[in-house]
């Protein structure tokens, strides 16, 4: 820490003040005289990031900050980047965790495969997906033919099944939900329904598809 401070001029006593404030942040005060080589994987992801903030620079490149730390840890990253948007710093964060994105995030760019599939706001993008997820469970089991049958209602854009639960997806001023429990309670049992509305990970698997990537 004391030699990333030379290097980038933070001298005084605001360098060892910038320093004991960003190790408390990243909760290794009590490891600062320990060797890094010591560290596991995740105190080493926490002193980087220390490093990256001590000379206070308006912009932030951070990569996957909180891969590999606990929950604490990440909550107390999350209220400090929180902190630098609103002193109006620029930060700019790849993460796989969407809930993340969420939370921290303006604006979310959507990478598959090297490619740029999307960029807007949070909700802008679960906008696109969708208005309204409808999860159903149904019994017996529905048989893919009825998939079919609801796709083609007016208003639904997507749906899924898996172990006799099925989401439904629908886009539109008018409901379709009357619909759709019309047409499934004619020939099965509804045993419950709920409507919410759509979440990024549905979005994001709706962008890049759900096959497994290496």
């Amino acid at each position: 820490m004391v030699f990333h401070a030379d290097l980038y001029n933070v001298v005084g006593r605001d360098r060892d003040a910038r320093i004991l404030k960003l190790l408390d942040l990243v909760q290794l005060t009590d490891r600062r005289d320990s060797r890094v080589s010591t560290f596991s994987g995740g105190m080493k992801r926490r002193l980087a990031l220390a490093r990256a903030l001590l000379h206070d620079p308006q912009l932030v490149y951070l990569d996957e900050p909180t891969l590999g730390v606990d929950v604490q840890s990440r909550r107390a990253l999350w209220d400090y980047i929180l902190g630098l948007k609103q002193q109006g710093k620029t930060v700019l964060l790849t993460t796989n965790y969407l809930e993340e994105a969420n939370v921290l995030c303006d604006r979310l760019a959507i990478l598959d495969h090297g490619k740029l599939v999307a960029l807007d706001t949070a909700s802008a993008l679960k906008q696109r997906f969708g208005d309204t997820v409808i999860d159903l469970e149904l019994e017996p089991a529905p048989p893919h033919t009825l998939l079919d049958r609801l796709r083609a209602l007016p208003g639904v854009i997507d749906v899924a099944l898996s172990d006799g639960h099925v989401q439904i997806t629908t886009a539109g001023e008018r409901s379709v939900t009357g619909d759709i429990v019309t047409l499934i309670a004619s020939q099965f049992t509804l045993r419950s329904i709920a409507q919410r509305e759509p979440n990024l990970d549905e979005m994001f698997l709706h962008l890049t598809g759900r096959a497994l990537r290496d």
